[in-house]
């Protein structure tokens, strides 16, 4: 039996195998894939928008046209056409041709009153029948349409997509049957075996649609990190026949790292690659660490072996070494880490990696998409700063691009610089934990299991990764370890890289800030209102009068204003009922501070407040984003995922009325300019609380607001989006990734000083819903107002005004007019606004909602 070849067809994203699962329901995302691998493959086009439409519908004479393209006919092909074979099909259409193509080549058939309805909505009993047909599976016996539902649920094309298979399908849906159909076999009937049996050569319709492109074979011997000069989608390719060897180009920009080394066989047009099958099987890619390497006597390769494996391996005689993408040899390079192809059992390519002294499997403690901070193996804490590099390159240790977010404190870093000061980070670490139960210099046992402990980097912390300490061959400083919970970060060769314990003591202290009681006197009522950590503002009661006593002192007790909140630190411990235990309530506050603070609502004295959290005032604040901390001065108070982090807001009587929880992450890249916030917390430590009481808006920023002017593009490692901001103009800014936004989305967001966004508010066109659910109709107009009337029965009428600096659009079904003036809104226009207190700062013109 021949045996078979793992086979990748690839184009970004997998546009030549796109996998979806398809015993579950179908997600948004899968049928997001495969439109993009049908707009890929031009089968079909997206709109202008860069939408795919995915819940618009598609008509039977699109679909005619779709079926016959994966049959590669084209639009000559259609032209000559002019017979027409339906009575509602007349001869001046664009789909004439490709509907009667069609019917010639018995891919549809019609009704039998001789019409074929083009216009109306196809839907997926017709769909899989057609596709079913171009498969090879015609004339199936027993009734329409269950004979063809029953085959394509048999071969894998609908599940997970309908419960009613004579609705209309949408786009979304179509293009996840067009996706399965490609990757399934070509077949005809078999009369002597009486079953349908695909051909000799198994070709799928995606083959047979590409059998026209030239074929070549060969290896993948260089890409764009070994040759300066390539783009990022373009390999050269050392074909069998030397005189196709050459460089070739993928059609998108995908990363070709894999591929380097790989044996793999192309179909190409004039250079530009339709399909690659990689030939190469997974079992002939080791990623491995050099164990031993020998010469022979005329200096070339002999043999080598790798760590964990006692095979022998021999070199072939063409075979091609390189050491951080250049030329170069494995003399001298025991220890290190690499890919090898093997072929015919022999090693026939090598890519290996010196890694830079501290990033050889550094610990991650933070990063950022300006710097990496790590322990390395002594210890110590370095940084490194990207800007310092040309490019910095993320993958896994399969040469995967990755995301930044996976470079996170869990983890190990490997690294290299090459010739051209571009860094490339190796992210790595497998993470595995359990009781440690045994400690040997060399090995440790965890759960059972006895792991390798690499004694030369190996480090390890007994404060969850607070401090970390060089193991240094001395078992005796895991001591304190033993019979403890532990988390192993593995490096590359599966030994044991760092060793941390797992669980903090356990405490029953709570924080929270003391929001307000119930009625204006803590003698008569019991009952606090707690905002803690996780953002929520829990009520609790007490047990006894005791528990007032911290605000009392020999005079009486310690008294607020009833109208105004109190905002005042708190530690406390919880009882069997989840309420406050007596006597463990306490107000994390220095008294000799107590008269600094009145804006806080503090009056009175409290005879048994706390000293050890002092509180602080900071004025003149700076963040410390990539390091985790808040800075006045000299004083630096540092940021965990227990730290509280709130802002209150004021009512125009200046009472506070709303507590809001904040994220580091959502200020940490911020300058706080003039607001003010008092800090829970020890210099140099922890903060328990960072509480924003006045000009917060100062580091939150102001809202924009803008329309998207073009769909997300790649930059670098990051996905870039073009807005046209209201008051600023075009504007780049960062998204997490392409389908974040599409182009002619209306968007209200929160912008930081690194380029990313939070999106508050997202209109788009990818459905009507979104507009239908929002729009309002135009009124009266006067000078600078514009009175818009809300969708549907009921609801206020209200005005909103124009400025010179509202942006206005319209969008007629096919694209976006930017740049509108103000006269274009007229009565009766349907628009979505985005506005600031009815103030437009976005206004878009939606006349084709019905």
């Amino acid at each position: 039996m021949r045996k078979r070849a793992l086979i990748l067809l690839i184009f970004f994203a997998m546009t030549f195998l796109c996998v979806s699962t398809v015993d579950a329901a179908v997600t948004n995302q899968d049928k997001y894939d495969a439109g993009q691998r049908m707009v890929n493959l031009e089968i079909v086009t997206g709109f202008p928008d860069g939408s795919l439409g995915l819940e618009q519908s598609i008509t039977r004479a699109q679909f005619a046209k779709i079926a016959l393209t994966l049959k590669s006919f084209d639009e000559t092909d259609a032209m000559k056409e002019n017979f027409t074979n339906f009575k509602d099909v007349t001869k001046d259409q664009w789909y004439t041709g490709w509907v009667n193509l069609a019917y010639k080549h018995e891919i549809i058939i019609g009704d039998p009153s001789g019409y074929f309805r083009p216009n109306d909505t196809i839907s997926y009993q017709e769909a899989v029948t057609i596709l079913c047909r171009l498969l090879g599976y015609e004339n199936l016996p027993y009734h329409w349409p269950d004979n063809y539902l029953e085959q394509g649920e048999e071969i894998g094309l609908i599940e997970g997509l309908f419960e009613r298979p004579d609705f209309p399908a949408p786009r979304g849906d179509v293009f996840v049957m067009l996706s399965r159909a490609l990757d399934k076999q070509v077949v005809s009937w078999n009369t002597r075996e009486g079953e349908f049996l695909p051909n000799e050569d198994m070709d799928t319709l995606l083959n047979t649609m590409l059998e026209d492109n030239e074929s070549i074979t060969g290896r993948v011997t260089k890409n764009f990190r070994t040759e300066n000069s390539y783009n990022r989608n373009e390999v050269w390719i050392e074909a069998e026949d030397e005189n196709d060897s050459g460089l070739f180009s993928l059609r998108t920009n995908d990363n070709t790292d894999y591929l380097l080394g790989l044996n793999v066989k192309i179909k190409h047009d004039d250079g530009l690659i339709f399909s690659l099958n990689v030939i190469t099987e997974p079992d002939e890619i080791k990623h491995s660490t050099v164990s031993q390497f020998r010469e022979a006597v005329d200096r070339r390769p002999a043999d080598t072996t790798f760590k964990g494996d006692k095979t022998k391996y021999r070199f072939s005689d063409d075979f091609i070494c390189y050491v951080n993408f250049s030329e170069g040899s494995l003399k001298d390079k025991t220890d290190y880490f690499g890919k090898f192809v093997l072929e015919e059992g022999k090693i026939a390519f090598a890519s290996i990696y010196e890694f830079l002294p501290e990033l050889n499997g550094a610990v991650v403690k933070d990063a950022s998409a300006r710097s990496l901070t790590i322990w390395n193996d002594l210890g110590i804490e370095d940084t490194f700063e990207f800007r310092d590099y040309r490019n910095v390159y993320l993958v896994d240790t399969n040469l995967n691009d990755i995301n930044l977010d996976v470079l996170r404190a869990d983890k190990l870093v490997y690294g290299f610089k090459n010739r051209n000061n571009e860094l490339h980070l190796i992210v790595d670490g497998i993470n595995t934990g359990g009781e440690l139960t045994n400690i040997a210099t060399n090995s440790i046992t965890v759960n059972g299991t006895e792991y390798v402990v690499n004694s030369n980097y190996a480090t390890f912390s007994t404060d969850s990764d607070s401090s970390i300490q060089w193991y240094n061959f001395d078992a005796n400083k895991l001591a304190n370890l033993r019979t403890k919970e532990v988390q192993l970060l593995l490096d590359m060769n599966g030994e044991v890289r760092h060793i941390r314990n797992t669980v903090k003591e356990e405490t029953d202290e709570y924080f929270g800030i003391l929001i307000d009681a119930y009625g204006s006197d803590f003698i008569n009522h019991r009952i606090f209102r707690v905002f803690t950590y996780k953002g929520s503002t829990t009520a609790y009661s007490v047990e006894t009068d005791s528990e007032w006593r911290i605000f009392g002192s020999s005079s009486g007790f310690f008294k607020f204003d009833d109208k105004k909140k109190l905002y005042v630190p708190i530690r406390y411990e919880l009882n069997d009922d989840g309420d406050i235990k007596e006597g463990s309530l306490r107000i994390i506050l220095d008294p000799s501070e107590i008269y600094n603070y009145n804006e806080f609502n503090l009056s009175g004295r409290g005879a048994e407040l706390l000293t050890e959290y002092p509180l602080y005032n900071l004025k003149n604040m700076e963040f410390g984003g990539n390091f985790n901390y808040i800075q006045e001065g000299s004083r630096k108070f540092f940021i965990n995922s227990n730290t509280l982090i709130m802002k209150y807001e004021k009512d125009e009587d200046g009472s506070h009325h709303k507590e809001t929880l904040l994220t580091w992450d959502s200020i940490r890249n911020k300058i706080p300019e003039n607001s003010q916030a008092y800090v829970v917390g020890a210099p140099g430590g922890e903060a328990k609380f960072v509480v924003f009481h006045t000009d917060f808006e100062q580091v939150a920023g102001q809202p924009y607001y803008g329309i998207v002017t073009e769909t997300p593009y790649a930059k670098g490692d990051q996905w870039v989006a073009k807005i046209n901001v209201a008051e600023e103009g075009i504007k780049e800014y960062y998204v997490e990734k392409k389908t974040s936004l599409g182009r002619g989305n209306i968007v209200k967001f929160f912008a930081y000083s690194n380029g990313d966004i939070d999106i508050i508010t997202r209109y788009g066109s990818s459905t009507k819903t979104d507009f239908r659910d929002v729009y309002k109709t135009v009124g009266e107009k006067e000078d600078d107002y514009i009175e818009l009337e809300p969708t549907g029965e009921g609801g206020s009428t209200f005005w909103y005004e124009f400025t010179d600096d509202t942006l206005i659009f319209d969008y007629d079904k096919s694209r976006y007019t930017f740049s509108l003036g103000r006269s274009t809104i007229k009565k009766n226009d349907r628009v979505i606004v985005l506005d600031d207190d009815r103030v437009i700062k976005v206004i878009l013109k939606v006349n084709h909602i019905h």
